[in-house]
């Protein structure tokens, strides 16, 4: 489920519909996933234009699963349970408004992981730069 995917469409408009295509393709192509069904809510009347220049590159099963509800909640129920959709959506399910620290937290019991394998590759020689670790959370 999308919360309004238009709310910087100016900045999108200007530096990513290449980068949007690109996404699109690799959506369709190689998540190794399948997806059921995309719902977008409370999307500004730009946001349905620009789908439509990009609709044409979807592929037909997909287009057929993403459905747009705008401010309309009752159709967004006919298709979700309520308790599956958080309450700011009309929904009976409770999320709190600062997922981000618990995600963060999740991804950094894999740091040390994570680090290791993204050692594995081509080494890049760069004359007079030294490597910095990118490391974000705390060890």
């Amino acid at each position: 489920m999308l919360a309004n995917p238009g709310e910087n469409c100016q900045t999108w408009c200007m530096d990513r519909p290449r980068m949007s295509i690109s996404t699109m393709e690799w959506v369709q192509e190689l998540v190794p996933c399948r997806i059921k069904s995309i719902h977008i809510v409370n999307q500004p009347y730009i946001f349905n234009m620009l789908f439509s220049i990009f609709k044409p590159f979807l592929q037909e099963k997909l287009r057929n699963r993403i459905h747009f509800h705008g401010e309309d909640r009752a159709s967004l129920l006919n298709h979700i349970d309520a308790k599956s959709v958080p309450t700011q959506f009309g929904g009976d399910m409770y999320l709190p408004h600062d997922q981000g620290l618990e995600l963060l937290r999740l991804l950094c019991l894999y740091d040390d992981q994570y680090q290791k394998t993204s050692e594995y590759g081509y080494i890049s020689k760069q004359k007079g730069k030294d490597k910095k670790d990118k490391r974000i959370c705390e060890t």
